[in-house]
This record gives structure tokens, sequence and C-alpha cells, in this order.
């Protein structure tokens, strides 16, 4: 959460046009950070470091440390890729997205949905199961050794750099990032909620914020018209890391996908079947795309 001081100090520099300051910055994670390392003692993070990051990566988590691209944001808003209020939005988004994820390593001690999900989609998880003796394991062997012989790089290196690739082209799917993702938004949702002057630049910001979690909720799920169902972002995940057979983990699931959507509906509402990328309604899935276009919202990766 956002105490309200700091809170007012984002709202002035949106006010006057600015980028969060990178004092600012410290400001809104320091509070965050003491939570999380009553959580988590030695696996806390303990610094925050400002520093180039590899591609369009303005923030991510390194051991002990959480890192932040300042000079790519600043040339994001410069270049006009953002308004000020997707900026702020977006980086704010991204500072908590990784927060969360930090939180999600306390998560994996206790049993249930959000842990089974957790642990599916770390990298570890997939690193291991590339290297058992499947079909996927040799064509990947494969494709691996090409980059050594091409690329001239170690088989680690080629090996840790396909894994890294696989994952990101199933990014959308990703439990883990979904996850991180909504529930980012909603702690920064409800800290604005909680402020009590509603200007016209709290209106836009919190506006923002909802738009990129209602794109947060529907992000990995595709619509067929053959068949009028929506698809199941936790199903092809599963399916792509060639570990189905988690789904029959799930107390609620059926091979029958009707089966499967009243059974995943009786479990739990659609903010949280969306959470956790299980089915849901065509007419569910038409109501959180129209809520998407309602602003223009920056969306993150």
């Amino acid at each position: 959460m956002i105490s309200n001081d700091v809170l007012g100090k984002i709202l002035a520099e949106t006010r006057d046009e600015h980028v969060l300051s990178k004092d600012l910055i410290e400001k809104i994670l320091t509070k965050e950070m003491w939570n999380t390392s009553k959580l988590l003692d030695s696996n806390a993070l303990r610094t925050i470091v400002f520093k180039a990051l590899p591609g369009n990566t303005i923030c991510c988590v390194n051991k002990q440390e959480l890192c932040v691209d300042y000079d790519k944001i600043l040339q994001f808003y410069q270049e006009k890729y953002f308004s000020i209020y997707e900026i702020q939005a977006t980086l704010l988004h991204a500072l908590f997205h990784e927060m969360e994820h930090v939180k999600q390593t306390y998560k994996l001690k206790f049993e249930g949905i959000d842990a089974d999900l957790i642990r599916w989609s770390d990298f570890s998880y997939l690193r291991e199961g590339f290297q058992q003796e499947t079909k996927l394991h040799k064509i990947c062997s494969l494709k691996i050794f090409t980059r050594m012989f091409f690329h001239q790089l170690s088989y680690k290196e080629s090996y840790d750099t396909f894994v890294f690739d696989f994952y990101n082209k199933l990014y959308a799917i990703v439990p883990k990032e979904k996850i991180a993702n909504v529930d980012a938004l909603k702690l920064l949702k409800k800290s604005f909620e909680n402020y009590p002057y509603h200007d016209s630049v709290w209106k836009k910001l919190y506006q923002e914020l909802s738009t990129l979690l209602h794109k947060s909720f529907i992000n990995g799920y595709s619509y067929d018209y053959a068949t009028n169902q929506v698809s199941v972002p936790l199903k092809e995940y599963l399916v792509a890391i060639h570990h189905s057979d988690g789904l029959k983990e799930l107390p609620f699931y059926s091979e029958n996908y009707q089966e499967f959507l009243e059974r995943s509906e009786k479990a739990y509402n659609l903010e949280l079947r969306m959470r956790y990328s299980l089915p849901i309604r065509p007419e569910e899935y038409s109501h959180v795309k129209r809520l998407t276009k309602l602003t223009k919202g920056a969306v993150m990766k």
C-alpha cells in the first residue's frame, strides 16, 4: 500500500508533468520492501538499484536487489510513447509487479492453487522440465546446440537463453505473471481509493490503473467464433510446457470444456477465474474486453 502522504507527492509530480523522481520511487518501495521482509526474512529485498536493463525491461528483481532503469523511463516519456498519466501508471505497475513476484516466494510455503500455479511457472521448474528425456527435450537440444555453434556460446549460456526466450514467448499465459499483474494493480487501486482528495489528476491516474487491470485480467484469453468458446490460458500454458497432467491436480477440472467452466464458476467468481486463467464465458470475455476500451491505457508486457 502507498501512504496518503507519498500518494499526494505522486499526484503533485503528475500534475507538474514530472516523471516520478528516484527519491519518490525509493519512498514508494521502502515501505513495501519492509512489509515483504517481514514475510521472507533473509530472502527479502534489501536495496533499490538504478541501472540500465536489457530490452524493454524497466524494472526487475535480481537476488536481493530491485533494479530500475530510470533513464529508459525518461526516454519513453520524452519520446512521447506515453502520456504522463500512462507512464506514471505503467511505472507504478512495474514496481509493484516485481514486489508481487517477491511475495510469491512466500506463497510457495502453502498448499493451494496459488502455490501450484506459481511453482508451475517458475523459471527453474521449466529449466528442469527441459532436461527430462522427452521429445520436447530432444527438439530443444538441437536448437540449443545450433545456438552454441552459430553464436559461440557455452552449453549453459545457450540453454539458459533458450529457456528464457521460450518463457518470453509464453509470457501472456504464464500464470505467475498474470497473478503478479492483477495483484499489483488491485493493491495500487486500493491505495488510490483510500486517498481523500479525488481531483482530475487523481481520476485520470485511477482510470489508467483501472484500464491496466482490465487488460491484465483479459490478457492471454481469446474467443473462438467457430466453437463460441473462450480459450483457457492455464490449459494452453500447461500443454505448452508438456505438463497437462497438472490440470488433473485441480479438484474442479474436467476434460469436458462446459463442465470445467461450470465447476470453475462454482469454485471462483469472475475476477478470481481470470486471475487464475481459468475458463470464462463469452459474454464475460466481451464485457471485460469492452472495459479495456473505455480509456487508452498503457499495456505492460
